[in-house]
């Protein structure tokens, strides 16, 4: 078996490193997940944080994450744009967000975005 394993690594078909870097691409554009997230979901598959770290690196500008967390939220309220006044539904985006592992200071933003009638507004 271990025969087996080394042989699908050395003809490149495992590899950790692509496998992370895949992994995070598809936890930040298609699942819109924050770094939080992204982090938990890549330790739990044993990869080693070295790993993680380099291949979450290219999703982590400021910028990116703000895109990401702006369309998860409109993804949230269905092209909907929610009520400002309320703030029920903006305490349950931010608890969706949080699960998500978007930041709190981006939380912040996309709340402060709802407030001033910003959420379908460009960045």
């Amino acid at each position: 078996m271990t025969s087996v394993v080394a042989a699908l690594c050395e003809s490149d078909l495992i590899n950790d490193t692509r496998l992370a870097a895949r992994m995070a691409e598809e936890c930040f554009t298609r699942r819109g997940f924050g770094p939080a997230r992204v982090q938990q979901e890549l330790s739990r598959r044993l990869l080693p944080k070295a790993l993680w770290q380099q291949a979450m690196a290219p999703f982590m500008e400021r910028e990116q994450l703000q895109d990401s967390a702006l369309a998860v939220c409109r993804r949230y309220f269905k092209g909907q744009p929610p009520d400002r006044e309320d703030h029920g539904a903006q305490r349950r985006l931010a608890g969706y967000l949080g699960r998500r592992g978007v930041t709190n200071d981006l939380i912040h933003d996309m709340i402060q975005r709802i407030r001033e009638g910003r959420l379908y507004d460009e960045p």
